[in-house]
């Protein structure tokens, strides 16, 4: 793989690993939401597609750039006719997941967008409303199951708030969700790509020894 060909391979697997991404927020969004499974069994799968989808996101990442790694193969002809080779670094590793993590990023963004005018903007603070609702009966049971009523007190305080934050917040826009969506997609990449760049690279140095 040349250098030509290596952006070309980080928009092909930016283009796999957001799209694998964007499935996942979408399942959590409308699990969390929309669906009509109560919150705590929502949760519950949402943490275990959560683990799931973590280890899915290491696992392509660590592919794609294992891949790119062992196929690199560019030179650089020198002024004086000389031919160089020109390597794949660490930090070009890291660089690759970082375009990657970023681009998959705006791609869920973009997805997440869509996904919320799909459905409805309104249904979307619907969902938001009535879940706190859900969360706010149950812990109210909690409570006054203990008979603290200092602690409903607490508890109303704290929904009132967050439920008047949620109908008073403007509607994000379609850029600030892109801007939003990659830098964390891109802050994820970069933690995880500190290794993944590392063991990538020694994994491929073994095999061709």
């Amino acid at each position: 793989m040349s250098i030509k060909n290596f952006w070309m391979d980080v928009l092909r697997s930016a283009a796999i690993l957001g799209v694998v991404m964007a499935l996942s927020h979408i399942f959590e969004q409308y699990m969390l939401l929309f669906s009509s499974v109560d919150v705590l069994t929502a949760s519950l799968i949402i943490c275990f597609e959560y683990i799931a989808i973590i280890v899915v996101f290491v696992w392509l990442v660590y592919r794609f750039t294992r891949s790119v790694a062992r196929n690199w193969i560019d030179q650089v002809t020198l002024p004086d006719g000389n031919i160089v080779e020109v390597k794949f670094t660490y930090g070009r590793a890291l660089s690759y997941i970082l375009m990657v993590s970023m681009l998959a990023g705006v791609i869920v963004g973009l997805s997440n967008t869509i996904f919320i005018d799909i459905m409805g903007y309104d249904l979307f603070i619907e969902g938001n409303l009535n879940r706190i609702n859900e969360v706010k009966l149950m812990l109210d049971g909690m409570a006054g199951a203990e008979g603290s009523q200092a602690l409903i007190a607490d508890y109303n305080k704290m929904f009132d708030d967050y439920r008047e934050l949620i109908l008073t917040a403007e509607r994000p826009s379609m850029f600030s969700n892109i801007i939003s969506y990659m830098s964390n997609y891109m802050f994820s990449g970069g933690i995880v790509g500190l290794a993944i760049a590392y063991f990538a690279r020694r994994n491929v140095k073994k095999n061709v020894m």
